[in-house]
């Protein structure tokens, strides 16, 4: 209770482990229940906060982020293909499966070229899909090639018996 009418603490206070939830001539809070934060405890964390153990900080709404987000306040999302994001700048240390991380924009992944079989490490793919070959497979082989199927780099193949 506090003031000098002695009204109730705010209901968002946590119990300070003494019985003492607010203080006595202002109604602020000594702590905030989970999840809540400020003087009163009437605002909200951030729903990136992680607040399975620690709440986030009274004053200033600091905390741990969950996964997918960035930031002091963990307000900032991480790119929905980054697979493992920097918690402080948001920067993509890995992306899904069959994206690459922007060189321009560390924070974004890039969904590989479509006819990559496979992984595409700075845009680059590992592998084409039958019948294409280049960097982003993008150019078809030779109609002469065994199974139309050539290298991957260069477009070269195995010929046809009749055109070798």
């Amino acid at each position: 209770k506090y003031g000098e009418e002695c009204v109730d603490c705010p209901n968002t206070c946590d119990d300070n482990g003494d019985q003492r939830k607010c203080d006595q001539s202002t109604g602020k809070c000594f702590k905030c229940k989970m999840g809540k934060r400020g003087d009163y405890c009437t605002d909200n964390c951030n729903l990136g906060c992680d607040i399975s153990e620690i709440n986030c900080a009274k004053e200033d709404g600091k905390c741990d982020c969950k996964n997918g987000y960035f930031g002091e306040t963990c307000d900032e999302e991480c790119d929905k293909n980054c697979k493992n994001c920097n918690k402080n700048d948001g920067t993509c240390n890995e992306c899904e499966s069959k994206y690459y991380i922007n060189p321009d924009d560390k924070k974004q992944c890039i969904k590989c070229p479509q006819n990559c079989d496979g992984e595409c490490p700075m845009g680059i793919c590992e592998k084409c899909i039958s019948g294409l070959f280049g960097d982003t497979c993008e150019e078809a082989c030779s109609e002469n090639c065994v199974n139309k199927r050539c290298d991957k780099n260069t477009g070269k193949c195995e010929c046809i018996n009749f055109y070798s």
